[in-house]
């Protein structure tokens, strides 16, 4: 179970797992979104918090649930099936 004071950090890190697993840059996913390549890169460093509606809009654009953000085991579920071409 993750610990709550971790989830931003898990956040910030399982964008990016994600993203980089997928093979698209932050440009491919901020234009899937449709928010700017730089709060991708702000979310990844662990400087912006995502709101709500961004972090599913991320999701959407990296075809994954939302909650995957929020733990780690089904990051690299995601990460692995990434790595595997598998899609949902």
């Amino acid at each position: 179970m993750t610990n709550l004071l971790q989830l931003p950090n898990i956040v910030f890190w399982s964008v990016k797992a994600i993203r980089e697993a997928k093979n698209l840059t932050q440009q491919d996913v901020a234009d899937a979104a449709g928010i700017d390549r730089k709060t991708i890169n702000r979310i990844e460093r662990g400087h912006h918090y995502p709101t709500l509606p961004v972090l599913f809009a991320i999701a959407i654009a990296l075809d994954v649930d939302a909650i995957s953000f929020l733990n780690e085991d089904l990051v690299a579920i995601e990460v692995m099936d990434a790595k595997n071409g598998e899609s949902k």
